[in-house]
């Protein structure tokens, strides 16, 4: 099932535009891809404009917490877990920001339900190629 979503169209473009000229390091890059594959099969969302969101989420958190995300992979299951939910939250709330109408309940709501799903996707598919 895809969730209709209204974004603010320029919001979104502005994203594309300043994502598609960022140079990305692999591990970056493949945790982006990993978690847009999820969250653009949920939401119908330009799949540039979702990896630009996580990619900012994601720079927040490097920022946040002063480490890289290559690091993760030397973090215990309970680190990368913390870790992977804390850029999921800041990915979602920079969705939120972009809402046509950020008082939609409906949205709001919308958004909340498709993170726990991509992230509860994500999290399945790890231990699947952990074990």
């Amino acid at each position: 099932m895809t969730y209709v979503i209204n974004f603010n169209q320029d919001a979104i473009r502005t994203i594309e535009f300043d994502y598609v000229k960022v140079k990305l390091h692999p591990d970056q890059l493949n945790f982006i891809s990993n978690i847009s594959k999820r969250l653009c099969g949920l939401i119908d969302a330009p799949k540039i404009a979702i990896r630009g969101i996580i990619y900012s989420a994601l720079q927040d958190w490097q920022i946040y917490n002063n480490k890289n995300i290559s690091e993760t992979s030397n973090f215990s299951c309970q680190e990368r877990l913390i870790a992977t939910k804390e850029i999921f939250d800041c990915a979602k709330k920079k969705l939120k920001e972009v809402l046509s109408k950020p008082d939609e309940k409906s949205d709001l709501n919308m958004l909340d339900i498709v993170f726990e799903r991509a992230f509860k996707q994500y999290m399945e598919n790890l231990q699947r190629i952990k074990y």
